[in-house]
């Protein structure tokens, strides 16, 4: 039999490893998605704009914590990986689909 808090450090353990394999897969693709949605004569500007959007999601973590917390504390912390793998997996969907600079123009990183 496993114990309560080997299940809850296993599933704890999955679902950080699903956030950070996010976190791991736009830093190493920073250079090319910094080309297709800020495009710029100076390579460096682009990189520095696509990881300032980066950094305002990284920033971001503390609200989610907050949310995902309190949804945990209400439902259980099983609903709180489920919404958090399932937003995860969406947000990487939209990313995924978005028309890029030369499709749409300035409004791509919009």
């Amino acid at each position: 039999m496993v114990s309560m808090r080997t299940l809850a450090i296993i599933s704890t353990s999955i679902g950080i490893g699903f956030e950070w394999y996010d976190f791991f897969l736009y830093s190493l693709l920073g250079p090319v998605i910094a080309e297709l949605f800020f495009p710029s004569k100076v390579a460096i500007l682009s990189l520095l704009l696509y990881y300032l959007v980066f950094l305002i999601g990284f920033l971001g973590r503390p609200l989610g914590g907050i949310i995902f917390g309190h949804i945990g504390d209400k439902l259980g912390r099983i609903y709180a990986l489920y919404f958090t793998l399932l937003f995860a997996g969406a947000s990487s969907l939209v990313v995924a689909v978005l028309p890029t600079y030369y499709q749409i123009g300035i409004v791509a990183p919009h």
